[in-house]
């Protein structure tokens, strides 16, 4: 059989085991290679590119790694403890039950919004993986930015990219799912949030209390006004009834209550199944 006919043809990838790395490191190359249970200590790789290396059981310590290239690296089960990342790139990169430096890595984000979304979700499961919620917590609100940023300019930025790829009725649908978000995010911050699902909460009582002021006959005044505001607690509750036939508004402020409820238990249920 022919070259021209194989099925596939070897990628060169090269294996090394238990090696260990002397000295510091610039401007080299070491790419497309297994490297099984490396081991640094205290060293610097400046400039070197690691691209499309798997990294297994590695165990790099103090180290420092800047302007460094590991475009679609795969980490599994390795130690980077004590060890910092300035201006490197993860473009495609998959960690694996890692101990790495959250914020090193926040710092090295790719600049492309969909990639930065895909590799903070990737960050998400491998923190989640070694239980650290702290870590998880912080990369969920990272992950939730460069999401929002990306419908965003899908849904109105003039870049050629965007233009090309969401167009007609790409772009309507990106429209809706950015308003969407927006509007989530405001209502308990995409479902991360106790403090903005209890300010949004805030905000409907004082809009209630409005509605409570015009049931009334008085005239409008901060008295009244902040009598009604004492109230509406109240009244959301089901604590308290208001005078008249209102029943439509009763049963809307009863499926406001059970929707806030909801969205309380699942804010609270997903930060302590993250323990």
């Amino acid at each position: 059989m022919s070259s021209e006919d194989a099925l596939y043809i070897h990628n060169g990838r090269k294996k090394e085991e238990d090696i260990s790395f002397k000295r510091n490191m610039d401007y080299e190359k070491i790419e497309n290679r297994v490297l099984v249970r490396p081991v640094g200590m205290r060293k610097k790789f400046e400039h070197v590119a690691f691209n499309y290396t798997i990294f297994e059981h590695a165990y790099f310590r103090q180290c420092n790694f800047v302007n460094c290239s590991f475009v679609g690296c795969k980490f599994l089960s390795s130690n980077f403890s004590g060890s910092k990342f300035s201006d490197c790139d993860f473009k495609y990169a998959i960690f694996e039950r890692t101990l790495i430096d959250v914020d090193s890595l926040i710092r090295s984000l790719p600049q492309e919004d969909n990639l930065k979304a895909a590799f903070l979700r990737n960050l998400r499961v491998n923190f989640q993986q070694q239980g650290d919620v702290k870590s998880v917590n912080y990369v969920v609100s990272e992950e939730l930015k460069a999401h929002g940023n990306f419908l965003k300019n899908a849904a109105f930025s003039g870049q050629e990219y965007y233009r090309l790829k969401y167009n007609g009725m790409n772009r309507v649908r990106k429209v809706q799912e950015y308003l969407t978000f927006l509007a989530l995010s405001l209502i308990w911050g995409n479902g991360e949030s106790i403090m903005r699902l209890f300010l949004s909460l805030i905000t409907f009582l004082l809009f209630m209390s409005v509605f409570l002021l015009s049931l009334s006959a008085t005239e409008f005044s901060l008295d009244g006004y902040w009598s009604c505001v004492k109230m509406s607690p109240e009244v959301f509750f089901g604590v308290k009834k208001i005078g008249g036939n209102h029943d439509g508004v009763y049963t809307f402020i009863t499926i406001v209550r059970l929707i806030y409820f909801g969205l309380f238990m699942s804010v609270l249920v997903k930060r302590l199944s993250r323990r």
